[in-house]
């Protein structure tokens, strides 16, 4: 899944996720963390392209760490 601000990071992460012949699931970063939660398990998630911000601004995301791997863009592509 990716959950990313309409950005260049975002459109990164959906074609590195192609290009590995997966698929994606877009979530939309002004969803509550139910939501999002619900859309992961729901579509059988098990990573979450993210980033700093995001991580920061969405309270409470670091509590789905023992359900999802989060991976983070910026820590790839700004290395």
């Amino acid at each position: 899944a990716v959950l990313c601000e309409k950005s260049y990071n975002q459109v990164l992460s959906c074609l590195s996720i192609l290009k590995s012949r997966h698929a994606y699931l877009p979530l939309n970063v002004d969803w509550p963390l139910t939501r999002l939660t619900d859309v992961c398990r729901q579509g059988n998630v098990k990573y979450i392209l993210t980033t700093n911000n995001i991580q920061n601004s969405i309270p409470n995301l670091n509590s789905l760490e023992s359900e999802f791997t989060f991976i983070n863009v910026d820590e790839i592509l700004y290395k």
